[in-house]
Formats: structure tokens, sequence, C-alpha cells
């Protein structure tokens, strides 16, 4: 389902196409009744847990750190602390459909998927090496984001420095955005209604050293996206974790763990 055709759906059409989808990711899934009529819909995944999952409906969208978001990022700070040939070349892609949940996982989510996990903070989340996350993974019939598809939620259809825009909020706002509390977090919300994007996320691929096709691919090591909040207080250019282009190899991780949030496949040709 493109975005673009979603949009034209009636209320009843978008309702049959997400009882369908229903009906094909298993009986542990419901509907948000309220978001029928929103361009990222709610689904949730209701066994022992309630994960929150939003629709992203295909679409083009700019991959990397374009020539524009360069260029604002050096009005923050030039030249702006970044390895260039890591987010570059841009280019624009097509991502599929897929279900991305709103937040990442938290330690009170993990508590009740993996019954040996160690509990800090229950609102905070929950710091996993690659194999727990895996785990937890397939015990929640979910996988891991790719590079791509967390790009395509963070951006949300538009080419821009970072997930709030195109300059640093106030610094009282930006205590927000980097609580590690959920209770805090979860109040700044992309328009997509996604939050909690800047601890560091694991994804589905390995790192390469650019976004060229022939690039070197760092062996057993993969891509960790967002970051800001894991320096917060920012004693330098720590902002630079914030742009939706940044990016690390998982060899970088102080302790090797990051934060997980699932993603789900959507059928590209789903019957409704």
């Amino acid at each position: 389902m493109k975005l673009s055709e979603w949009k034209l759906l009636s209320k009843p059409e978008r309702k049959c196409y997400l009882n369908a989808l229903l009906l094909h990711l298993g009986n542990n899934f419901h509907l948000d009744e309220h978001t029928i009529e929103h361009d990222y819909p709610c689904i949730i995944y209701a066994s022992r847990l309630n994960i929150k999952y939003r629709l992203i409906f295909e679409h083009n969208i700019g991959f990397g750190l374009s020539d524009q978001c360069l260029e604002k990022a050096k009005k923050i700070n030039s030249p702006p602390q970044i390895t260039l040939s890591e987010l570059t070349p841009f280019s624009i892609v097509n991502v599929h459909s897929y279900a991305i949940s709103e937040s990442p996982l938290l330690e009170h989510d993990i508590s009740m998927i993996l019954n040996d996990f160690y509990i800090s903070n229950l609102n905070y989340p929950a710091f996993l090496t690659r194999e727990m996350a895996i785990s937890v993974l397939d015990k929640i019939s979910a996988r891991f984001l790719s590079e791509l598809e967390w790009e395509a939620a963070v951006k949300n259809g538009r080419d821009i420095l970072f997930p709030f825009g195109d300059e640093l909020p106030k610094e009282s706002d930006l205590d927000w955005w980097m609580s590690f509390d959920f209770n805090k977090f979860s109040h700044k919300r992309i328009s997509n209604n996604i939050c909690g994007l800047f601890f560091g996320e694991w994804c589905a691929d390995l790192f390469s050293k650019s976004h060229s096709k022939n690039s070197e691919i760092l062996n057993g090591e993969y891509v960790i996206k967002g970051g800001g909040a894991y320096f917060w207080p920012w004693q330098d250019e720590e902002w630079v974790w914030c742009m939706c282009s940044m990016r690390m190899p998982s060899g970088d991780l102080i302790d090797g763990t990051s934060v997980l949030r699932p993603a789900i496949s959507i059928p590209k040709n789903l019957s409704y």
C-alpha cells in the first residue's frame, strides 16, 4: 500500500485494509480505532504487554545526508563533527510499507519477555546485546528495523536535518527530548507519533563505510542509529548524534548494548 493510495481510501476501505492486515498478523494484534483516519494508523501487539506500532506506508525517501542538510548543519557548526563519507552519497529510494513501534522497548517490557533481565529503572529504555535483542524479537514475532526504515520513519517524508526539524530546540525542550524517562520523552513525538529517538538503536544492517553500493562492510558490526541522549548534557558537538542520517558501527558501543525498537513486515499486495 502506497501512502498516496492510503490517502485516497474512504474510512470503510481503510478499516477493511487494516482488518485484513490484522488477520494476516494473527490474534495478538488489534487496531486502535481512533487512528483509522490518520496517515499513520496504530496497531497494537497485546500478548502480555502492549506494543503500539505505527504503519509507515510505501513512499520515496531521501536516504543519507543531502547537500541541503549538510549546509543546515554547517550553520550550527562549521565544519560539523561528522565523517561525511559514512553518511553519503545521498539518494532517493523507495521504502516498502512496514510497522514501527512508537517507542523503543522499556526495561518494563523486557522484564516481561526475558526472565533473567536485570531491572534498574522500569521506565527507561532497555539496553540489550545483539543476542538479547534477537531473543526478544523472536518472542514477540517482530524484527529489526533496517537503516532505511529508521530514517524513513524519523524523516517522515521530508528532507530534514533532525527528527524535530532543521534547528536545535531550546535547551529546556532538549531536556525532554533527551530524557531517558518514558514519562518525559513520550511527550516529545514527531508527527507520526514516534518518540524516544535518541538512545542509539539496533538496526538489521551490517555497517558499511558509506552508502555506495560497493562500500566496504564491517563484518559482525551492525548499524546503530540515533544516540544524542546518550551524551546529554552535551559538552561539545554531540548534537550531531541527533541528525537523521547519523550512524555508527556497533563495534563502537561502549559496552556492546543498544536499545531496540521492533518492526513488523507488511505484505506488499495485501488483499482486502
